[in-house]
């Protein structure tokens, strides 16, 4: 659960599958000194047909949203170090997407309606 750091990235595969990408910020609890507080920790974010286009319709940066899903990680060489490179992306679930904030006035929508199903 956390925050659009973002704006959703849609685009189309050359089959019309939408594809969204955003990056989405989670608190993690953490204890300095005695005291608790949170600290930020990035995720990428992934959503593919029905899911992306919800991403597009009803996500913007802020967005509060819950994700359910898969980790899937890639890896590539930088084409300027050589270094091998890393990341790991959260992968929605068909029905994974839940939109927790409350729908702008003259928008349609809740999170019920929101909530991907196939």
């Amino acid at each position: 659960m956390g925050n659009l750091v973002a704006d959703p990235e849609v685009r189309f595969t050359s089959e019309s599958l939408a594809v969204a990408k955003f990056r989405l910020v989670t608190d993690t609890p953490v204890k300095k000194d005695g005291e608790w507080s949170t600290e930020p920790e990035y995720h990428y974010v992934v959503a593919f047909g029905r899911t992306a286009e919800l991403c597009k319709e009803y996500l913007s940066k802020g967005s509060r949203v819950d994700i359910e899903g898969r980790l899937k990680t890639s890896s590539w060489d930088d084409k300027d170090s050589g270094k091998k490179l890393y990341r790991t992306e959260i992968i929605v679930n068909d029905d994974g997407l839940y939109l927790l904030d409350k729908p702008s006035k003259g928008d349609g929508a809740n999170a019920e309606s929101a909530k991907t199903k196939k």
